[in-house]
This record gives C-alpha cells, structure tokens and sequence, in this order.
C-alpha cells in the first residue's frame, strides 16, 4: 500500500465515521420521537429520510474503502456491527 492510498483511505474512513454517527443519532431522535405521547409525523419522515440518506452515503463509503484495502478486518468487524 502506498502513501496515496493509505492517504485516501484514512481520509474516507474519517468520512465513514462521521456518517456512521450522524445516521445512529438520527435513529435514536427517531426513535426518541416515537416515544412521545404525541407523535409529530413530519419529523418521523424527516428523520427517516436522513437515516435513509446518511445510510446510502455509508454504503458508498464502505465500497471505496473495500476497494483500497479488502483486507481490513477491523473496518469489516466495525462495518458489520453497524449494520446490525
């Protein structure tokens, strides 16, 4: 692995963990927003839709990051429990 490659990969992994934030707190505001006594529905759907967005954004993400270095168990040990 070169110093460009290396490079690229640190900075989508960064990249990677910034979604991978903002999608598991839009979850939890879903989720918190579901256990109200009064349920607002543009604020599920808006929270749905981010959750959707920042998910694709993760996926994308994590195909370039597979492309640069396959082998990294780590990041796949992270990866798969995100998506669980």
């Amino acid at each position: 692995m070169d110093v460009v490659q290396a490079f690229n990969y640190e900075k989508l992994f960064q990249r990677y963990q910034f979604y991978e934030y903002l999608t598991t707190y839009s979850a939890l505001c879903f989720w918190r927003e579901l256990l109200q006594k009064q349920i607002n529905a543009s604020v599920l759907q808006e929270k749905g839709q981010q959750i959707s967005k920042f998910y694709e954004i993760i996926q994308d993400v994590a195909v370039k990051l597979q492309a640069i270095y396959p082998n990294d168990i780590k990041f796949f040990f992270r990866y798969g429990n995100f998506l669980n």
